[in-house]
């Protein structure tokens, strides 16, 4: 009886393995809707004086608790152009150092004049990431 429980344990194990999910990244919202992420793999997170910092790898994110709303794992990097692709609003492009490189009538139009690199846009009160190649 030992060994058919003993053994029925194991399987169910096994089988919770098999279906389990692997995330990513870990992503952030905040306050004003802005997106965040961050590689999960080898993520540590530390808080201290009201602000969160992740780091990963090379990667680390610094944001006040109090602008933090939501935070969820994430098969994707969180970015998610149909958000505003097909939008005719403007959009506002900055480089991975904060600095903004253009304003365009739309996303086709910073699309076709961006060089390849990683930008981030900003329509509205989303925020994305982008990578032209």
């Amino acid at each position: 009886m030992k060994k058919a429980v003993f053994i029925l344990a194991v399987m169910m194990t096994c089988f919770s393995h098999l279906h389990a999910q692997t995330y990513d990244y870990l992503t952030f919202q905040t306050s004003d809707g802005n997106l965040y992420s961050i590689k999960a793999s080898g993520l540590v997170i530390n808080f201290a004086d009201g602000e969160m910092k992740a780091v990963s790898g090379s990667e680390s994110l610094k944001l006040r608790l109090t602008e933090l709303t939501r935070m969820y794992f994430s098969d994707t990097n969180g970015v998610d152009l149909a958000e505003i692709e097909g939008s005719m609003s403007p959009v506002l492009v900055f480089g991975v150092d904060g600095k903004q490189l253009g304003a365009y009538s739309n996303l086709d139009a910073a699309r076709a004049s961006l060089k390849p690199g990683v930008y981030v846009l900003k329509t509205g009160n989303r925020t994305v990431k982008m990578t032209v190649r």
